[in-house]
């Protein structure tokens, strides 16, 4: 059976946005003197007009629609950069920390690390739910929750320090409401799933000198080579935190805080969580601004694992937009008990490029620190 779970983040693709803004540009500056190039018949060594496919040309109006989109889209792309840069620069509400929760949230991230370190084999599946309301805006009756657009099912490895994978194995999209009140959401299965022809199977791998990103949609596979001066720890994984914590990292990159959660007990009061703990962090830098606005980490007590990561979009305001992708984790393995797993590694090695694909380089762009808010260094 498959449920909807809180309304929280998705990705957005910067990149994407990029290179929509670059082709409208294009478009205005050079179709014109293309077509007029190829309206104009060329002449040939003996004088003659050589024959040219004849392209009609863009009227005054349709040029100057194309000027206002490109105008438009890169009048967009500014904003967005603008606010991710106000993200990071600008200490979140409620920053700095007192001094005792402070204390508080440098204690946990400590523990994190320490556990985290400890952790030289680990596996587990996921849940993931991807929420947009201008996509589905349906909501249960009785809870109000949004209903996921899309559910995917996966598995994540990792190998200490520098080996992980990532990669679905199942999706399911929004198809209608419940029929009758009290009823359940009728999801139906994304296909190409079975076979390297898949459409909208994902997968990442990284092995430890370079990351693996497929593209299957365009049958390309890249490869970002890792600088060796980087190389030792996962690096710009598909969801942050899973394959490692460092302090100093996490401190660096967002101003974090512990939010106490409660439950109501039979009685009817509150009663504090006791077997999670749940963080929320804010980017501090410039591309972690510009893929989310906020996380919320949920660590499970027990083996201070991550059991749930709510990752909000940049145009999150929960109110008109609840863009966001929400993980969940279970089914988690480490070390002794993958054991069993023969071909637990064999994931993390070079992949062979699938039969029709192409291989493509990418240069590792790293993270691009904003200058941070001087009373918001470290976790405050």
């Amino acid at each position: 059976m498959l449920a909807c779970c809180p309304d929280h983040c998705r990705s957005v693709s910067i990149l994407q946005f990029y290179r929509l803004a670059f082709i409208l540009l294009a478009s205005t500056i050079l179709l014109p003197a293309t077509l007029m190039a190829q309206v104009t018949p060329a002449k040939s060594a003996q004088g003659q007009q050589s024959q040219q496919p004849y392209v009609p040309q863009l009227t005054p109006e349709q040029q100057a629609a194309q000027r206002k989109a490109a105008q438009e889209a890169y009048a967009e792309h500014q904003r967005q950069q603008q606010e991710a840069l106000e993200r990071a620069t600008q200490a979140p509400a409620g920053f700095p920390l007192p001094a005792n929760q402070a204390e508080y949230v440098e204690q946990l991230l400590d523990h994190w690390q320490k556990v985290s370190d400890q952790v030289t084999e680990y596996k587990c599946n996921f849940q993931r739910y991807d929420y947009d309301n201008a996509q589905v805006n349906y909501r249960d009756p009785k809870s109000n929750q949004l209903a996921a657009f899309n559910i995917a099912y996966g598995e994540v490895r990792y190998a200490a320090k520098d080996k992980a994978s990532f990669e679905t194995s199942r999706m399911f999209k929004f198809k209608n409401p419940p029929k009758q009140p009290g009823g359940e959401v009728e999801w139906e299965p994304v296909e190409g799933y079975s076979v390297w022809g898949k459409t909208i199977h994902e997968r990442w791998v990284c092995d430890g000198t370079s990351v693996y990103d497929f593209d299957f949609v365009g049958k390309r596979m890249y490869e970002t080579a890792i600088p060796s001066d980087l190389q030792g720890n996962v690096v710009e994984s598909p969801i942050p935190f899973l394959f490692g914590a460092n302090k100093q990292d996490i401190m660096k990159r967002y101003w974090v805080r512990y939010v106490p959660k409660y439950t109501t007990n039979a009685k009817g009061e509150k009663e504090l969580i006791q077997d999670q703990y749940w963080l929320e962090a804010y980017p501090k830098t410039i591309s972690d601004a510009q893929m989310y606005s906020k996380l919320e980490i949920v660590l499970a007590a027990k083996d201070f694992m991550p059991v749930a990561m709510h990752m909000y979009s940049t145009q999150y305001d929960g109110s008109k937009n609840f863009a966001s992708r929400y993980f969940y984790f279970e089914d988690r393995q480490t070390n002794g008990q993958l054991q069993k797993f023969q071909n637990f590694f064999k994931v993390f090695v070079r992949p062979k490029l699938p039969l029709g694909w192409e291989q493509a380089k990418r240069t590792y762009g790293g993270s691009r620190s904003a200058k941070t808010n001087q009373q918001g260094g470290g976790v405050r």
